[in-house]
Protein backbone atom coordinates (compact mmCIF):
# COMPACT_ATOMS: atom_id res chain seq x y z
CA UNK A 1 0.00 0.00 0.00
CA UNK A 2 1.46 3.40 -0.83
CA UNK A 3 2.54 5.47 2.09
CA UNK A 4 0.89 8.81 2.91
CA UNK A 5 2.15 11.97 1.21
CA UNK A 6 0.05 14.56 3.01
CA UNK A 7 -0.82 18.19 3.13
CA UNK A 8 -2.81 19.24 6.19
CA UNK A 9 -6.23 20.35 4.99
CA UNK A 10 -8.70 22.76 6.46
CA UNK A 11 -10.84 20.47 8.58
CA UNK A 12 -14.26 21.85 9.47
CA UNK A 13 -15.53 20.77 12.86
CA UNK A 14 -19.31 20.36 12.89
CA UNK A 15 -21.45 20.66 15.99
CA UNK A 16 -24.32 18.68 14.54
CA UNK A 17 -24.19 14.94 15.17
CA UNK A 18 -26.93 13.90 12.77
CA UNK A 19 -25.83 11.64 9.93
CA UNK A 20 -22.25 11.22 11.16
CA UNK A 21 -22.72 8.66 13.90
CA UNK A 22 -20.59 5.58 14.38
CA UNK A 23 -23.65 3.33 14.28
CA UNK A 24 -27.12 3.72 12.74
CA UNK A 25 -28.63 4.70 16.07
CA UNK A 26 -25.79 6.82 17.42
CA UNK A 27 -27.16 10.07 15.98
CA UNK A 28 -30.26 9.66 18.18
CA UNK A 29 -28.26 8.68 21.27
CA UNK A 30 -25.47 11.28 21.29
CA UNK A 31 -25.67 15.04 21.32
CA UNK A 32 -23.05 17.10 19.59
CA UNK A 33 -20.11 18.15 21.73
CA UNK A 34 -19.77 21.74 22.86
CA UNK A 35 -18.53 23.81 19.93
CA UNK A 36 -15.76 25.19 22.14
CA UNK A 37 -14.33 21.72 22.80
CA UNK A 38 -11.00 21.04 21.11
CA UNK A 39 -11.16 18.40 18.38
CA UNK A 40 -10.05 14.98 19.60
CA UNK A 41 -8.73 13.97 16.17
CA UNK A 42 -6.38 16.05 14.00
CA UNK A 43 -6.78 15.02 10.34
CA UNK A 44 -4.49 15.22 7.34
CA UNK A 45 -5.04 14.08 3.77
CA UNK A 46 -3.36 14.12 0.34
CA UNK A 47 -3.40 17.41 -1.54
CA UNK A 48 -4.32 15.55 -4.76
CA UNK A 49 -5.42 12.08 -5.85
CA UNK A 50 -5.50 10.79 -9.42
CA UNK A 51 -8.64 9.08 -10.69
CA UNK A 52 -8.60 5.38 -9.88
CA UNK A 53 -5.69 5.62 -7.40
CA UNK A 54 -5.55 4.86 -3.68
CA UNK A 55 -4.05 6.88 -0.85
CA UNK A 56 -4.40 7.23 2.88
CA UNK A 57 -5.91 9.89 5.10
CA UNK A 58 -4.83 9.89 8.72
CA UNK A 59 -5.79 11.23 12.11
CA UNK A 60 -3.76 11.70 15.28
CA UNK A 61 -5.44 11.51 18.68
CA UNK A 62 -5.06 14.73 20.63
CA UNK A 63 -4.42 14.79 24.37
CA UNK A 64 -7.66 15.07 26.34
CA UNK A 65 -6.29 16.98 29.30
CA UNK A 66 -8.96 17.25 32.03
CA UNK A 67 -11.87 16.97 29.59
CA UNK A 68 -13.37 14.13 27.58
CA UNK A 69 -11.19 12.46 24.98
CA UNK A 70 -11.47 10.25 21.93
CA UNK A 71 -13.30 6.98 22.52
CA UNK A 72 -11.23 4.19 21.00
CA UNK A 73 -12.83 2.55 17.99
CA UNK A 74 -15.56 5.14 17.58
CA UNK A 75 -14.37 6.81 14.38
CA UNK A 76 -16.23 6.37 11.09
CA UNK A 77 -15.52 7.84 7.67
CA UNK A 78 -17.98 8.22 4.79
CA UNK A 79 -17.24 9.47 1.27
CA UNK A 80 -19.49 10.84 -1.46
CA UNK A 81 -17.58 9.06 -4.27
CA UNK A 82 -15.19 6.14 -4.56
CA UNK A 83 -14.74 4.21 -1.33
CA UNK A 84 -13.01 4.32 2.04
CA UNK A 85 -11.89 1.57 4.41
CA UNK A 86 -9.99 1.65 7.67
CA UNK A 87 -6.37 0.47 7.46
CA UNK A 88 -5.29 -2.17 9.94
CA UNK A 89 -1.62 -1.17 9.62
CA UNK A 90 -1.37 2.59 10.28
CA UNK A 91 2.18 3.88 9.95
CA UNK A 92 2.23 7.67 9.80
CA UNK A 93 -0.77 8.37 12.05
CA UNK A 94 -2.68 6.91 14.96
CA UNK A 95 -5.59 6.11 12.64
CA UNK A 96 -5.57 5.71 8.85
CA UNK A 97 -8.18 5.16 6.16
CA UNK A 98 -7.56 4.05 2.57
CA UNK A 99 -9.32 6.25 0.03
CA UNK A 100 -10.03 4.76 -3.41
CA UNK A 101 -10.71 7.53 -5.90
CA UNK A 102 -13.51 7.23 -8.48
CA UNK A 103 -12.85 7.23 -12.23
CA UNK A 104 -13.98 10.84 -12.64
CA UNK A 105 -14.94 13.93 -10.66
CA UNK A 106 -13.27 17.08 -9.36
CA UNK A 107 -13.17 16.24 -5.65
CA UNK A 108 -13.72 13.46 -3.16
CA UNK A 109 -15.51 14.69 -0.03
CA UNK A 110 -15.33 12.79 3.23
CA UNK A 111 -17.27 13.10 6.48
CA UNK A 112 -15.62 11.81 9.63
CA UNK A 113 -17.36 11.31 12.97
CA UNK A 114 -16.25 10.03 16.35
CA UNK A 115 -17.21 9.99 20.02
CA UNK A 116 -15.74 11.84 22.99
CA UNK A 117 -16.01 10.39 26.47
CA UNK A 118 -14.52 10.94 29.92
CA UNK A 119 -12.72 8.43 32.13
CA UNK A 120 -15.92 7.41 33.94
CA UNK A 121 -18.03 7.15 30.80
CA UNK A 122 -20.61 9.61 32.15
CA UNK A 123 -19.93 12.17 29.42
CA UNK A 124 -20.42 11.11 25.81
CA UNK A 125 -20.86 13.40 22.83
CA UNK A 126 -20.21 13.42 19.09
CA UNK A 127 -17.66 15.36 17.06
CA UNK A 128 -17.29 15.46 13.30
CA UNK A 129 -15.09 16.86 10.55
CA UNK A 130 -15.29 17.35 6.80
CA UNK A 131 -12.38 16.76 4.41
CA UNK A 132 -12.05 17.31 0.67
CA UNK A 133 -9.41 15.78 -1.62
CA UNK A 134 -9.03 17.29 -5.14
CA UNK A 135 -9.19 14.75 -7.97
CA UNK A 136 -7.95 14.74 -11.56
CA UNK A 137 -6.45 12.64 -14.32
CA UNK A 138 -2.94 12.81 -12.80
CA UNK A 139 0.55 13.07 -14.25
CA UNK A 140 2.28 11.21 -17.04
CA UNK A 141 5.64 9.69 -16.13
CA UNK A 142 8.86 10.21 -18.06
CA UNK A 143 11.20 7.28 -18.59
CA UNK A 144 14.96 7.13 -19.11
CA UNK A 145 17.05 4.20 -20.42
CA UNK A 146 19.81 3.04 -18.07
CA UNK A 147 22.56 0.49 -18.62
CA UNK A 148 22.23 -2.21 -15.98
CA UNK A 149 24.32 -5.34 -16.13
CA UNK A 150 24.43 -6.57 -19.71
CA UNK A 151 21.20 -4.85 -20.76
CA UNK A 152 19.14 -1.68 -20.85
CA UNK A 153 16.37 -0.91 -18.35
CA UNK A 154 13.82 1.87 -18.73
CA UNK A 155 13.48 3.67 -15.40
CA UNK A 156 10.57 6.01 -14.48
CA UNK A 157 11.43 9.53 -13.37
CA UNK A 158 9.49 10.83 -10.35
CA UNK A 159 7.22 7.81 -9.91
CA UNK A 160 6.91 8.26 -6.13
CA UNK A 161 4.04 6.33 -4.61
CA UNK A 162 1.74 6.62 -7.66
CA UNK A 163 -1.11 8.49 -5.90
CA UNK A 164 -0.84 11.46 -8.29
CA UNK A 165 0.07 9.43 -11.42
CA UNK A 166 -2.58 8.87 -14.08
CA UNK A 167 -3.87 5.32 -14.49
CA UNK A 168 -2.90 4.77 -18.11
CA UNK A 169 -1.50 1.92 -20.15
CA UNK A 170 2.15 1.82 -21.16
CA UNK A 171 3.93 0.13 -24.06
CA UNK A 172 7.51 -0.23 -25.32
CA UNK A 173 8.31 -0.92 -28.97
CA UNK A 174 11.81 -1.89 -30.16
CA UNK A 175 12.72 -2.16 -33.86
CA UNK A 176 15.73 -3.55 -35.70
CA UNK A 177 15.24 -2.65 -39.33
CA UNK A 178 11.93 -4.19 -40.36
CA UNK A 179 11.78 -6.45 -37.27
CA UNK A 180 9.63 -5.04 -34.46
CA UNK A 181 8.74 -6.33 -31.01
CA UNK A 182 6.35 -4.75 -28.49
CA UNK A 183 5.31 -5.24 -24.87
CA UNK A 184 2.56 -3.45 -22.95
CA UNK A 185 1.08 -3.19 -19.45
CA UNK A 186 -2.08 -1.66 -18.02
CA UNK A 187 -0.58 0.86 -15.58
CA UNK A 188 2.32 3.20 -16.27
CA UNK A 189 3.22 3.48 -12.58
CA UNK A 190 3.09 -0.26 -11.93
CA UNK A 191 3.74 -2.24 -15.12
CA UNK A 192 2.71 -5.65 -13.80
CA UNK A 193 3.25 -9.07 -15.31
CA UNK A 194 6.01 -11.28 -16.69
CA UNK A 195 6.25 -11.08 -20.48
CA UNK A 196 8.89 -11.72 -23.10
CA UNK A 197 9.25 -11.22 -26.85
CA UNK A 198 12.47 -11.89 -28.74
CA UNK A 199 14.39 -12.06 -32.00
CA UNK A 200 17.48 -14.16 -32.69
CA UNK A 201 19.71 -11.31 -31.46
CA UNK A 202 17.86 -9.72 -28.53
CA UNK A 203 14.93 -10.07 -26.17
CA UNK A 204 12.50 -7.54 -24.70
CA UNK A 205 11.28 -8.44 -21.19
CA UNK A 206 8.74 -7.07 -18.74
CA UNK A 207 9.65 -8.33 -15.28
CA UNK A 208 9.52 -6.90 -11.77
CA UNK A 209 7.68 -3.81 -12.98
CA UNK A 210 10.42 -2.86 -15.47
CA UNK A 211 10.99 -3.06 -19.21
CA UNK A 212 14.39 -4.55 -20.04
CA UNK A 213 16.30 -5.21 -23.26
CA UNK A 214 18.97 -7.96 -23.36
CA UNK A 215 21.37 -9.10 -26.05
CA UNK A 216 21.14 -12.83 -26.86
CA UNK A 217 23.91 -13.80 -29.29
CA UNK A 218 26.56 -12.57 -31.67
CA UNK A 219 25.16 -11.24 -34.90
CA UNK A 220 26.65 -10.72 -38.34
CA UNK A 221 27.43 -7.00 -38.21
CA UNK A 222 29.85 -5.29 -35.85
CA UNK A 223 27.27 -2.72 -34.75
CA UNK A 224 23.50 -2.67 -35.15
CA UNK A 225 21.23 0.18 -34.13
CA UNK A 226 17.92 -0.56 -32.42
CA UNK A 227 15.19 2.07 -32.25
CA UNK A 228 12.77 2.27 -29.33
CA UNK A 229 9.61 4.21 -28.48
CA UNK A 230 7.89 4.17 -25.11
CA UNK A 231 4.29 5.38 -24.94
CA UNK A 232 1.90 6.15 -22.10
CA UNK A 233 -1.59 6.01 -23.54
CA UNK A 234 -1.28 7.56 -27.02
CA UNK A 235 1.58 9.87 -26.01
CA UNK A 236 5.21 9.06 -26.75
CA UNK A 237 7.17 9.83 -23.57
CA UNK A 238 10.60 8.46 -24.56
CA UNK A 239 12.31 7.49 -27.79
CA UNK A 240 15.83 6.98 -29.07
CA UNK A 241 18.21 4.23 -29.99
CA UNK A 242 20.55 1.69 -28.46
CA UNK A 243 23.45 -0.09 -30.15
CA UNK A 244 23.92 -3.84 -30.32
CA UNK A 245 27.72 -4.15 -30.44
CA UNK A 246 29.73 -7.25 -31.34
CA UNK A 247 33.25 -7.71 -29.94
CA UNK A 248 35.82 -10.33 -30.90
CA UNK A 249 38.26 -11.64 -28.32
CA UNK A 250 41.24 -13.17 -30.20
CA UNK A 251 42.93 -16.47 -29.38
CA UNK A 252 45.10 -16.12 -26.28
CA UNK A 253 48.17 -18.19 -25.44
CA UNK A 254 48.76 -18.40 -21.69
CA UNK A 255 52.28 -19.59 -20.89
CA UNK A 256 53.64 -20.99 -17.62
CA UNK A 257 55.04 -17.62 -16.55
CA UNK A 258 51.60 -15.91 -16.73
CA UNK A 259 49.72 -15.32 -13.49
CA UNK A 260 46.63 -16.93 -15.04
CA UNK A 261 48.44 -20.20 -15.89
CA UNK A 262 47.41 -22.07 -12.71
CA UNK A 263 43.72 -21.07 -12.78
CA UNK A 264 43.16 -21.35 -16.54
CA UNK A 265 45.54 -24.09 -17.67
CA UNK A 266 46.21 -26.30 -14.65
CA UNK A 267 42.84 -26.05 -12.90
CA UNK A 268 40.74 -24.73 -15.77
CA UNK A 269 39.19 -26.24 -18.87
CA UNK A 270 42.20 -25.80 -21.18
CA UNK A 271 44.92 -28.42 -20.49
CA UNK A 272 48.55 -27.30 -20.79
CA UNK A 273 50.85 -28.62 -23.54
CA UNK A 274 54.07 -27.73 -25.26
CA UNK A 275 54.06 -24.82 -27.67
CA UNK A 276 57.54 -24.66 -29.16
CA UNK A 277 59.93 -24.45 -26.23
CA UNK A 278 57.36 -23.35 -23.61
CA UNK A 279 54.38 -24.89 -21.82
CA UNK A 280 51.01 -23.19 -21.96
CA UNK A 281 47.39 -23.44 -23.06
CA UNK A 282 45.35 -21.70 -25.72
CA UNK A 283 42.06 -20.00 -24.98
CA UNK A 284 40.07 -19.95 -28.22
CA UNK A 285 38.82 -16.74 -29.71
CA UNK A 286 35.18 -15.86 -29.22
CA UNK A 287 32.59 -13.26 -30.10
CA UNK A 288 30.70 -11.40 -27.38
CA UNK A 289 27.81 -9.00 -27.64
CA UNK A 290 26.58 -6.13 -25.49
CA UNK A 291 24.21 -3.20 -25.61
CA UNK A 292 25.22 0.43 -25.36
CA UNK A 293 23.22 3.65 -25.31
CA UNK A 294 23.57 5.37 -28.67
Amino acid sequence: MPRLRTAVLAVVLAVAGAGLSTSPAAADQLAACDAAAAPALAWSAPSFLAWGRQERVGANVAGAGDGPGYADGSVALKVDAGSASQANDPVDHDLEFVLSAPAHGAAMNASASWTLTDATGTIRCAQSAALSVPLGIGKTLRYQPRLRGQGVTWVPVGAGDCHDIAVQGISLTVSQGSVTRRLSAGDQCNPAGDKRVATRDWELVLSGGQFQLHALRAHSSLRTRLRYALRVGPRRVASGSVALVRNYRPVRLIVVSDLAFQSVCVHGRYPPRWYGNTVGCKVPGAFSIHLSLA
